[in-house]
């Protein structure tokens, strides 16, 4: 903590500008020094909301209630007639101080078929504008929500069952990624997420609120709810600087230097300052890797496309995280290779490798095994991003591919990074040589 003399310092300013957070480089990391986040909670263990909530009901006329100490929807009334609805934003009043934020709710029960529940980001204090994520029954209805000038669009579905009673549901705003999470029995994973390219999102100190989203159905039998909530928090959700660990420009030309180890089926090199593969075979991958592991888990590579007049069909480059490549395990054989991002002139891949599957590999749960793309641009900066159990790839900053990975198949705990070239040439339909790959960077918190 900074201190100020004996006083600690909680808060800084520049000019009238609050700054949310100062770190320092301290003994080879980053130590997070000052900070003005702001985390609220409420566990709902009363009988009325108060004033730190407002309610802003989208059909019928009856507030959200406590009960059980857990918070619901309203109870329509006796003369609103049946499949009468009480359907509300419940937004926290109190602002957190970033646009990056995240909300969080345990679910108090299953969500039925027909009905669902959700916790809101990035919301102004009138519900006019927000984002939710959305836990139902329905599939239809499960999914993450834009909400502008009170018009709703589904961006990305949720599985019916990512949240049972008892999860903790939670919806991450960064930058312009909305990522949903689960945790349970103290396991946090990503449900699904969707990034906001097109920007159709409000964004500002006008939009910082958090909230609940919540509905309740009177039919001929009385009213039944959707799924109660407790333990709400809403807090600001900073990220720790990205440190360089790794950088390699490959100039000129002949074997890498002690920066890195070379493994698999052929030996990768330096050619006209970039990384090549010509002269490695299909099968089995040829790997570099930055010759020590990384210091966390959190870990992302990039590196720059080079076609160099090439346009293979098949033969293709990569970026690894979360390797260990000197392992030899007995299950999962292909595993120890990491997670891959692979690309030809026309196909994409996310996945990792897997000697016992049917190709050979394991496209990430949410990825399809190919992905037809078209040429990436001569000289685009492709990245790999590993967090948590979810792998994300970008093309110049866009998100191309996302999914998940357990940390029962590729453990979290796997350090080692580098590139992959393969040269589908000699096979039969095989194509021409691959590009080749320049300007490699890893990082990690």
């Amino acid at each position: 903590m900074l201190q100020f003399g004996s006083t600690k310092v909680g808060r800084m300013q520049l000019g009238s500008v609050p700054l949310g957070n100062g770190w320092i480089w301290d003994d080879g990391r980053w130590k997070q020094v000052f900070s003005s986040r702001r985390d609220y909670r409420d566990d709902f263990n009363r009988t009325a909301l108060g004033a730190l909530w407002f309610d802003r009901l989208w059909t019928g006329t009856a507030p959200a209630t406590i009960a059980a100490n857990a918070v619901r929807a309203g109870t329509p009334t006796a003369t609103s007639g049946i499949n009468a609805q009480c359907q509300h934003s419940l937004i926290y009043t109190e602002p957190v101080a970033t646009n990056d934020m995240a909300v969080e709710a345990v679910v108090v029960t299953t969500p039925a078929s027909g009905y669902y529940v959700g916790v809101v980001a990035r919301s102004d204090l009138a519900a006019d504008n927000f984002v939710v994520l959305n836990a139902a029954g329905t599939a239809a209805t499960a999914g993450i929500y834009s909400v502008v000038n009170g018009a709703f669009t589904r961006q990305v579905a949720v599985p019916t069952n990512a949240y049972v009673a008892g999860d903790t549901m939670i919806l991450e705003a960064v930058g312009n990624e909305y990522t949903a999470k689960r945790r349970r029995a103290g396991v946090e994973s990503v449900v699904a997420s969707w990034t906001d390219t097109a920007g159709v999102t409000k964004v500002g100190p006008d939009y910082r609120h958090g909230g609940v989203y919540l509905v309740s159905v009177r039919n001929f039998l009385g009213t039944t709810y959707g799924p109660s909530l407790d333990n709400f928090a809403v807090y600001d959700k900073y990220v720790a600087p990205m440190v360089l660990r790794a950088s390699d420009g490959f100039d000129g030309d002949g074997p890498l230097d002690s920066n890195w180890i070379t493994t698999g089926g052929g030996t990768l090199v330096r050619a006209n300052g970039r990384l090549d593969g010509t002269n490695t075979p299909s099968v089995p991958l040829s790997y570099a890797w930055w010759h020590e592991p990384m210091p966390h888990d959190t870990q992302q590579v990039e590196g720059v496309v080079r076609w160099d007049g090439r346009d293979p069909e098949h033969s293709a480059c990569g970026l690894v995280v979360r390797a260990d490549p000197f392992q030899d395990p007995v299950t999962n054989p292909g595993a120890q290779f990491g997670v891959q991002f692979s690309w030809t002139k026309s196909i994409m891949a996310l996945y990792y490798e897997d000697y016992d599957a049917p190709n050979g590999f394991v496209p990430v749960t949410g990825v399809a095994q190919y992905v037809n793309t078209t040429k990436f641009p001569e000289g685009a900066v492709v990245t790999l991003r590993a967090e948590g159990n979810l792998y994300t790839a970008r093309v110049n900053g866009a998100v191309v591919l996302q999914g998940t990975v357990a940390d029962s198949v590729i453990p979290f705990s796997r350090r080692w990074v580098g590139a992959t070239i393969q040269n589908d040439e000699l096979v039969s339909g095989g194509g021409g040589p691959p590009g080749r790959i320049d300007d490699f960077k890893a990082f990690t918190p």
